[in-house]
């Protein structure tokens, strides 16, 4: 299924997201929040396409984007084996940290902002049968709604 390269347009329900002003997700989506964190997942005929954004303060927040990028690809959960660095990528005119790895069929690719008071995570799960443009195009229409607090 290919989609038109148009931003994301659903509002998910607001949560305190630290880190974040706005965020949509798909039209189509289902939607869950939690107290710092939005999940958001489309059934396509490849499979299921989610991404969760969501932000943390105070503590937990890391220093900078790579750092917040070097702790995720240590302790992730989302992954099995090798997790690669990938090029960075400009969302709401500052630089993200890029991470992608696997978790059985599905690629996972996560953008990381840490500036010493929030780091903000987006991490998208794609089926890997997708090819390369069409995963693109799923995660900008996410990241292109994305606005940094």
């Amino acid at each position: 299924m290919s989609r038109e390269d148009e931003p994301a347009t659903q509002a998910p329900p607001r949560v305190d997201m630290p880190g974040i002003a706005r965020v949509a997700v798909w039209e189509d989506a289902e939607v869950r929040a939690s107290v710092d964190a939005v999940v958001a997942a489309v059934e396509t005929p490849a499979g299921i396409v989610s991404v969760t954004v969501g932000g943390l303060d105070g503590l937990a927040a890391d220093d900078d984007s790579e750092a917040a990028r070097a702790y995720w690809m240590e302790h992730n959960t989302e992954t099995q084996g090798r997790v690669r660095v990938a090029d960075p990528v400009v969302v709401d005119g500052v630089e993200m940290a890029r991470a992608r790895g696997r978790l059985g069929t599905d690629v996972v690719e996560a953008f990381f902002h840490a500036d010493g008071e929030a780091t903000v995570e987006a991490i998208f799960m794609i089926p890997a049968s997708m090819g390369e443009a069409e995963r693109e195009e799923w995660i900008g229409q996410v990241l292109v709604t994305l606005e940094l607090a």
